[in-house]
C-alpha cells in the first residue's frame, strides 16, 4: 500500500484491523489503508502504542488511554510520576525513586 502521510514526527506506528495508528508527541491519528484519516486525538507527552488482544493503548508520561471507537478513554493515571507503563500483569509507576505496581482494573487513578 502506498501511504501519503508525513512520518517525520511519528514516534510509533501500529497497523491493526485495516487501520493504521500514527503516534506523535502531541496527537494520535488513525487512518484507513487508503490514507484517509478516520480520527485524530490530541495528547500530551505520548510515548508509545501498545496492542493487547483487540485493545489499542496509548502510553503517555502519566496516563494510559484506550482507543474506544471514536473516543480516547483514560484507563490509568498517576500524577506527578516520572514514568507510567504497563506490562501484562500490572501498571507500573516510577515516582520519587520508587517503583509502584498496581493491579489491572477497569479504571484506576493514582494521585
Amino acid at each position: 500500500f502506498s501511504f501519503n502521510v508525513n512520518l517525520e514526527k511519528a514516534i510509533d506506528l501500529l497497523v491493526y484491523e485495516k487501520k493504521v495508528y500514527f503516534l506523535e508527541n502531541d496527537r494520535l491519528s488513525i487512518y484507513n489503508l487508503h490514507s484517509e484519516k478516520i480520527a485524530e486525538f490530541p495528547l500530551e507527552n505520548a510515548r508509545k502504542l501498545r496492542r493487547e488482544n483487540g485493545r489499542i493503548l496509548v502510553i503517555e508520561k502519566n496516563t494510559i488511554q484506550e482507543v474506544d471507537g471514536d473516543n480516547l478513554k483514560t484507563i490509568f493515571t498517576a500524577e506527578n510520576s516520572q514514568i507510567v507503563d504497563k506490562n501484562s500483569l500490572a501498571y507500573f509507576v516510577i515516582r520519587d525513586n520508587n517503583l509502584y505496581l498496581y493491579p489491572i482494573e477497569k479504571e484506576f487513578s493514582f494521585k
